[in-house]
């Protein structure tokens, strides 16, 4: 499995797409400096407001990778769209960076095959504290069966 498919896996349950839905289904609360890699990815909401539907994975600085369903092309403006990074509320906390770009040119071209984006922020995201860079897995990786993996939205 490449590292890319195994950021997919990780992430499909890491971005949540009911805002009404507080965690995980049959998980349990956590804080954000237990897992600070995980970011917001916010909307802009009918011009009115901002919500956050779906999170996302820091992979440096300058970016980040998410769901591309998240940033489809009903969805494609990127001055709908901001990260909020190092908090554990919701909507709250922590520091916000607009979106500049985000790549899926290969997303719903056969279903929701290629469901993976990576973002480009229009500003740096400063790592440190409660903010940090995610482990990635190196080139050729394949997660044996039966491993347990820690699931994060």
């Amino acid at each position: 499995m490449a590292t890319w498919q195994f950021l997919v896996v990780l992430l499909s349950a890491a971005v949540a797409q009911a805002a009404a839905k507080s965690r995980v289904v049959g998980g349990q609360p956590t804080t954000i400096e237990e897992y600070p890699s995980i970011v917001q990815v916010e909307f802009y909401i009918a011009g009115v407001f901002w919500t956050q539907s779906c999170a996302g994975v820091v992979l440096n600085n300058f970016y980040i990778v998410s769901a591309a369903h998240c940033f489809d092309r009903r969805n494609y403006n990127p001055a709908d769209r901001r990260i909020r990074a190092g908090t554990t509320l919701r909507n709250e906390g922590g520091v916000v960076v607009p979106v500049r770009e985000f790549n899926h040119p290969t997303f719903g071209l056969n279903g929701n095959d290629g469901d993976i984006t990576v973002v480009r922020l229009g500003s740096i995201l400063n790592l440190g504290g409660a903010i940090q860079q995610g482990s990635l897995m190196a080139s050729g990786f394949v997660l044996p069966g039966g491993w347990p993996v820690t699931v994060v939205g």
